[in-house]
C-alpha cells in the first residue's frame, strides 16, 4: 500500500476467508491464524506516499481497512487511486474453460463453478491439502486434486511434480502411499503418457501394500494402529465422519482399495512390458476381490461388513457402515446379484461421510449405473452434507469439511474437494475415455432429473465437447432407465473417435437419427467396454459405434414422442 496520511495514522488491515454475521471480515481464522497487519503512517512535509506491505503468503477471499481515526485525504486516496492498493499472487497457469459444465440444474452449475474456482486458485505452485493451514501435500488430496484439475484442464506437469514429491516423502496413513499408484495410473488414462510409470516405476509399486499380504487369505492383515501414525487406519476423517466405522485386524476400506490399485498396477505393468509383474499384481488382486465377496459380505443387511475382528479367519464385525460398501463398490467387482442391494443400502444412509469419502461413493453409485442418486446427492441443498451448504457459509472455494460443526477448525482452500469437477462431466454427461488419452472415448449420459446438460473435456487431442437434452417426460431412474428421448450432440477432435450410447427408449426402439439420417445401432452390452463397471449398460440401450472427427447430433424418440419436443 503507498498512501500519505495527513496526521500519525495506524491502519488495521484484516483478511480472511469468509465473513462475520455483520459482514466484517473474519480475520481470526477456523484454523487459528490471526490474518491482521497495523500499518502505522507519518506525514512528512513534501507529501509523499509511504509505503507499508505484508510479507509471507496468505489466502483470503476479502480484505478490510481500517483508519484509527478519520483522514479524509487518505480515505479518498484508497479508493480512487488505481495503485493505492496493490496486490500480488501466487497463481499456476490455468486455462479452464468457464463454460466448462452447464446444466439445467442450477444447484449443479454453482457446486461445479465453486470447484472450477478453487482449481484455478489454489493449484499454486504444488498440490497440497491446503495453502492456509498445512502447505503440506498429502496422496489421497493430491490424487483427488489431479483428477479435478485434469477435467478442467490439459496441464499434467503440476501433478506430476506433486507426485513425484510425494514417492519420496510419503505420509503416514495405511491408505495413503496406494493412491499414489492410482494417481499415476489416472493420469496415464487422462493424458495417455506413460513417462513417470516409466521413469518411477520401483518407487510407484513400493507403495503397494505387499508387506500386509496373507498368503493364506489374500486379504491384507494388519493391526489397525492409529491415524496419526505410521500406517494407520485412517477410513475418513474427521473420526465423526465415519458412521460408526469399526476398525478390526482386517479392515474392508483398506482392502478395497487395495483391489483398486493392484489392477492399476497390473494394466500400467503390462503397458510397460513388464508382463510377469502385470500377471502378479492382476492375480492379487482377484484373489483379494474374492476374498472380499466370501467373506466381508452382510447378507442379511445387504452390504459390506467393516471388517474382521482377529483376522483373515476371525469373525465378521457386526456394523455395516457406508464406507465400506463404497469403497467395495468404486474399487471391486461386486457379484450382480448384490448390486442393487448396495446401491440401495447406499442410497438410504445418503451422504453419511466426509467430502474426502463423497468422492469414493459418488464414483461408486455412477460405476453401479445409479447416476440418479450421485446427481442428487452433488445438487443437494438441504443438510449439512452438501457442497451447496459450503456455498452457504460463504465459502470461495470447497471446504476441509461440509461445516465448522463437523470439524472446528476448518479451512476453507481445499482443493481436494472439488471431486465434481471431474465427476459430472465423466459419468454424468458421459465423457469416458475408452483408450487412455481419449484416443476413444464414449458419451454415455446418466442424466437422472437433470433435464439438460453439457460439458468441456479437456485432452491433448483438443476439446471433446458433449451435450445431452431429454425428450418427454420420463425420468430415469436406477430400476428403469428409460427415457421417451433424448438429444446427444459432441464434438470429436481430430485423431480420435467417438462412441455413443443411447439410453432405452420408453416406445421400444423408435427412431435414431445420427446427423439427420437414420443410424446404425448395436446392443449396447455386446463386445466393448462399459462405462458401468458393476455391470452392463441397461437392457434396451444402443451403441453407436466410431464417429470420427467432427459435430454429431444423435436424436432418439420413443413412438410416443413428437418431432417438435
Amino acid at each position: 500500500m503507498a498512501a500519505y496520511a495527513s496526521s500519525p495514522t495506524n491502519l488495521v488491515i484484516r483478511y480472511g476467508e469468509v465473513l462475520n454475521d455483520d459482514r466484517t471480515v473474519k480475520y481470526r481464522l477456523s484454523a487459528y491464524n490471526t490474518y491482521q497487519d497495523i500499518w502505522h503512517f507519518e506525514p512528512n512535509k513534501l507529501k509523499v506516499p509511504l509505503s507499508a506491505r505484508t510479507w509471507g503468503m496468505r489466502v483470503f477471499r476479502y480484505v478490510e481497512i481500517l483508519p484509527d481515526h478519520r483522514d479524509d485525504e487518505l480515505i479518498d486516496t484508497l479508493y480512487n487511486s488505481d495503485t493505492a492498493v496493490m496486490a500480488r499472487a501466487l497463481i499456476y497457469p490455468f486455462r479452464g474453460d468457464e463454460k466448462g459444465f452447464e446444466s439445467s440444474d442450477e444447484t449443479l452449475n454453482r457446486v461445479w463453478n465453486l470447484c472450477r474456482k478453487t482449481i484455478e486458485g489454489l493449484n499454486v505452485n504444488m498440490y497440497v491439502d491446503s495453502w492456509t493451514r498445512e502447505r503440506i501435500p498429502y496422496e489421497a488430496d493430491a490424487w483427488l486434486q489431479q483428477r479435478a484439475h485434469l477435467a478442467l484442464d490439459n496441464a499434467p506437469a503440476l501433478g506430476e511434480y506433486s507426485i513425484d514429491f510425494l514417492l519420496a516423502n510419503r505420509t503416514w496413513p495405511t491408505e495413503w502411499p496406494m493412491y499414489l499408484v492410482a494417481a499415476v495410473y489416472n493420469e496415464w488414462v487422462q493424458t495417455g503418457s506413460l513417462k513417470q510409470a516409466r521413469e518411477h516405476w520401483d518407487q510407484i509399486v513400493s507403495m503397494l501394500p505387499n508387506d500386509h499380504l496373507d498368503d493364506a487369505s489374500g486379504l491384507i492383515v494388519k493391526d489397525p494402529g492409529e491415524s496419526s501414525h505410521t500406517d494407520g487406519d485412517l477410513v475418513d476423517w474427521p473420526p465423526a465422519e465415519r458412521d460408526g466405522f469399526e476398525f478390526g485386524r482386517v479392515n474392508t476400506v483398506i482392502n478395497a482399495l487395495a483391489v483398486y490399485v493392484y489392477r492399476c498396477a497390473s494394466r500400467l505393468a503390462s503397458e510397460l512390458g513388464r508382463n510377469d509383474e502385470a500377471r502378479k499384481y492382476f492375480r492379487i488382486a482377484s484373489r483379494m476381490n474374492r476374498a472380499i465377496n466370501e467373506k466381508l459380505w452382510d447378507d442379511k443387511t445387504g452390504a459390506y461388513v467393516d471388517g474382521l475382528d482377529t483376522g483373515a479367519d476371525g469373525e465378521q464385525l457386526g456394523h455395516c457402515s457406508e464406507h465400506a460398501s463404497a469403497f467395495v463398490l468404486s474399487g471391486c467387482r461386486v457379484p450382480a446379484e448384490r448390486i442393487p442391494r448396495v446401491v440401495e443400502f447406499l442410497h438410504g444412509k445418503g451422504m453419511a461421510c466426509s467430502v474426502y469419502v463423497a468422492a469414493v461413493l459418488l464414483e461408486g453409485l455412477y460405476k453401479a449405473g445409479a447416476g440418479t442418486w450421485a446427481n442428487a446427492l452433488i445438487a443437494a441443498t438441504e443438510g449439512e452434507r452438501t457442497w451447496q451448504h459450503m456455498i452457504d457459509q460463504g465459502a470461495g472455494a470447497t471446504m476441509e469439511a461440509w461445516s465448522l460443526d463437523l470439524k472446528s477448525n476448518t479451512t476453507y482452500s481445499h482443493p481436494w474437494a472439488c471431486s465434481p469437477a471431474y465427476l459430472l462431466p465423466r459419468y454424468m454427461v458421459g465423457v469416458h475415455p475408452l483408450e487412455p488419452g481419449f484416443r476413444e472415448f464414449v458419451v454415455a449420459p446418466q442424466s437422472g432429473s437433470v433435464r439438460e446438460a453439457s460439458a468441456v473435456v479437456p485432452t491433448g487431442a483438443g476439446d471433446i465437447e458433449a451435450s445431452y437434452r431429454l425428450l418427454g417426460g420420463t425420468i430415469p431412474m436406477p430400476g428403469d432407465q428409460r427415457v421417451d428421448g433424448i438429444e446427444i450432440t459432441l464434438t470429436v477432435p481430430i485423431g480420435t473417435t467417438a462412441d455413443v450410447i443411447v439410453p432405452p427408449l420408453t416406445g421400444g426402439k423408435g427412431t435414431l437419427m445420427l446427423n439427420g439420417t437414420e443410424a446404425v445401432a448395436a446392443d449396447a452390452s455386446m463386445g466393448m467396454p462399459t462405462t458401468i463397471a458393476q455391470g452392463n449398460y441397461p437392457e434396451g440401450a444402443r451403441r453407436i459405434h466410431g464417429l470420427t472427427a467432427g459435430r454429431h447430433v444423435i436424436v432418439a424418440r420413443g413412438a410416443d414422442v413428437k418431432d417438435a419436443e
